[in-house]
């Protein structure tokens, strides 16, 4: 009974071990694990209605791929389009006649 308890602690203290050393790719595990299984259905019915399970899995991979590319791209390209925005709109420091930059309380301003 006391080897049992004590590769139970084993294991558990391996589990630890395992999730701290995957912390930092945490995100991309969890993302990666949920994309396999939304994907793999539509994998498992192309390869068997192709016979090609080799050709299906590279095209499979490469559709996602595109999609993940597709969307990071898309993302730094709002972000890019919105921070020029806000930089186009932000008046420049050096003009302190400006309204935006008095800092005084309001009632002082009159």
């Amino acid at each position: 009974m006391n080897e049992r308890r004590a590769l139970g602690w084993l294991a558990l203290g391996a589990v630890a071990a395992i999730l701290w050393l995957a912390r930092p790719f945490a995100t991309g595990l969890f993302l990666g694990a949920l994309m396999a299984f939304i994907v793999y259905p539509l994998y498992d019915r192309l390869a068997r209605l192709t016979g090609r399970p080799t050709a299906v899995s590279v095209l499979t991979v490469l559709a996602t791929a595109t999609i993940i590319v597709g969307t990071v791209v898309e993302f730094g390209s709002l972000f890019l389009a919105r921070a020029v925005v806000l930089a186009m709109n932000t008046p420049a420091r050096s003009s302190t006649s400006s309204a935006r930059w008095d800092v005084r309380p309001w009632p002082a301003r009159w």
